[in-house]
């Protein structure tokens, strides 16, 4: 069983989707299970994980675990990290999947953001389970925050305006497919989206 937090958010729900149609036991946490509307095969269960306490009962029997830090809340996803992967370990799970982003190395984006990102692998790499870093660059669902400076000046400013970048669209996450997260070659290290070595080769826009 691979417990998914963030299961109704962007990335969280194709997570769940891409595992299912794997053809992996998917067991969904969310804060609203009645408005979760996630596929029949997912076990859905209510949990905040940003108090990690609150999944204590449903941890016995899972393999692995996703982490979603925005699930987990910016301020507090360090933390509630840390807390989850204890309370997991405890019941003996072996693996931690976390995900994150090319910012904690490269810089740009939110600062809030790259911070929690950063204590999320912080606190997965002294988890003690095997950890697989997912750092991500682009997801199309992120586009529509160009539009107010589309609609301005009709100019799409970025860091690198030359940059292309591979973009994560519905129904995919990258680097790869979710089967690989969970195998024995990726543990213990970060993996990048291919993006990551593009996007930031580019010359800078004015």
């Amino acid at each position: 069983m691979i417990l998914v937090t963030g299961a109704t958010g962007n990335v969280g729900r194709e997570v769940v989707n891409l595992l299912l149609a794997s053809g992996e036991e998917v067991m969904a946490v969310t804060r609203n299970p009645a408005a979760a509307a996630l596929p029949n095969g997912a076990h859905v269960v209510a949990g905040d994980p940003s108090h990690p306490r609150t999944l204590t009962s449903v941890l016995r029997d899972v393999e692995a675990i996703f982490i979603s830090p925005r699930a987990l809340g910016d301020a507090t996803a360090g933390d509630a990290t840390v807390e989850l992967l204890k309370l997991a370990a405890e019941q003996g799970a072996p693996r931690v999947v976390a995900l994150s982003a090319v910012t904690v190395k490269y810089g740009g984006g939110y600062q809030r953001f790259a911070d929690a990102f950063r204590a999320v692998e912080d606190a997965t790499k002294a988890s003690g389970l095997q950890w697989t870093i997912l750092r991500c660059a682009d997801f199309d669902a992120n586009a529509p925050s160009w539009a107010p400076q589309i609609r301005q000046t009709g100019v799409v400013r970025g860091v690198y305006g030359e940059g292309r970048p591979h973009r994560s669209t519905s129904g995919t996450s990258p680097p790869s497919a979710p089967g690989y997260w969970w195998t024995p070659r990726t543990p213990g290290r970060p993996m990048c989206s291919p993006a990551s070595s593009r996007s930031r080769n580019g010359p800078k826009s004015a």
